[in-house]
């Protein structure tokens, strides 16, 4: 009897939080998270009192555009693979 190999035309399970539909979400998630830490960088910036702190909605616009960015490439090179 042969060693047992799976069929190789079967797709890959992909895992549910890692589907088209719950990337779609989620980059829609961090755009609006991306707009208001932005809304909150010009608010900062404009009150002289909240200047100590624009490092708040700096540092919340900058890692939104990073998971931003890793879920866009995820799903591009997901497409590209079909």
């Amino acid at each position: 009897m042969g060693t047992y190999q799976p069929p190789s035309f079967r797709k890959t399970i992909v895992p549910w939080y890692d589907s088209s539909m719950v990337c779609g979400i989620q980059i829609a998630v961090m755009i609006l998270v991306f707009l208001f830490g932005c809304l909150g960088i010009s608010v900062a910036s404009e009150v002289r009192d909240a200047r100590g702190v624009l490092w708040v909605p700096t540092l919340l616009a900058v890692l939104s555009l990073i998971v931003l960015s890793t879920t866009l490439i995820r799903v591009i090179r997901r497409r590209e693979s079909i």
